[in-house]
């Protein structure tokens, strides 16, 4: 499971994912196995299995739209039909906390299963295509797509705004929406 904006690079190393497999179907408590790094601060000591590291119980991101391999029963069960992608990571991650599922990501320092440019966060970026990504690699695998229904953004990351936040009242109403059902997550979660 992964975002569209994924767009791989080069050869996915299926024979990692067939071990990782491997391990799902001897430790059911494994919920998903993340096939790139995730944030070392958010990572134990665990490193039950090669090239992986186990993600801390109450680290964001235990549940991410990044190219991972999943239980299908769990990752139905941690995804709420209300969520959009963004606040399913962070809210099914919070979903997560009150169980004892593991999450596994792929160490830093292990060769890339999955090699993509996250530097510039994939080919798509906050609804439009990333112009320099796009030719590069419809140039590389003569894909042919349709510039109409998306916008192109050449200079995003110079321009600054992949940090820029938007002034607070223009996120008030999202501030309000996510922060009740924060709440609401918090209490039901505790009456599961």
């Amino acid at each position: 499971m992964m975002c569209e904006d994924f767009y791989y690079e080069d050869d996915i190393k299926t024979d990692v994912i067939d071990k990782c497999v491997d391990y799902m179907l001897a430790d059911r408590s494994i919920l998903n196995f993340q096939l790139i790094p995730n944030a070392e601060k958010s990572l134990s000591n665990e490193q039950k299995y090669p090239d992986f590291k186990k993600l801390k119980k109450f680290a964001y991101f235990r549940l991410s739209a990044v190219p991972s391999l999943w239980r299908k029963s769990e990752l139905m069960r941690y995804t709420n039909k209300n969520d959009t992608p963004w606040e399913w990571e962070y809210f099914g991650s919070l979903r997560t906390w009150l169980n004892s599922n593991k999450v596994y990501c792929r160490s830093s320092s292990a060769d890339c299963i999955f090699n993509y440019d996250d530097e510039h966060g994939g080919a798509i970026h906050r609804g439009k295509w990333v112009g320099y990504k796009m030719e590069e690699l419809t140039k590389k695998y003569n894909y042919r797509l349709d510039y109409g229904t998306r916008e192109i953004e050449y200079d995003w990351i110079k321009e600054g705004s992949f940090f820029k936040v938007p002034p607070f009242y223009k996120r008030l109403r999202s501030i309000f929406r996510n922060r009740s059902k924060m709440i609401f997550e918090i209490i039901r979660g505790l009456w599961i």
